[in-house]
C-alpha cells in the first residue's frame, strides 16, 4: 500500500515537472526571439538557440490544441 502510494507520488513529480520544463522552454524561446527583435542578440545566435531548443526559427510551432484556440 505505502509502495503504491510513494510510486503514485513520484509520477505526480514527474509529470509537474515536465510542465514546468515546457513552460520554460516556451518562456525561453519567447525572450530569445525577444532579444532578436530588439537588436541586442545577433540573428545567427538566436537561430542556433532556438535550433537547440527545437523550436521552429521562422515562426513558433503550434501544437494541435493551441490551433483549436
Amino acid at each position: 500500500m505505502a509502495k503504491d502510494s510513494a510510486q503514485k507520488q513520484e509520477g505526480d513529480c514527474e509529470s509537474r515537472a515536465s510542465v514546468d520544463m515546457r513552460t520554460t522552454r516556451s518562456q525561453m524561446v519567447e525572450q530569445l526571439r525577444a532579444e532578436t527583435v530588439s537588436g541586442r542578440l545577433p540573428h545567427r545566435t538566436a537561430a542556433s538557440l532556438l535550433t537547440l531548443l527545437g523550436a521552429s526559427v521562422v515562426g513558433r510551432r503550434r501544437s494541435a490544441f493551441e490551433q483549436r484556440q
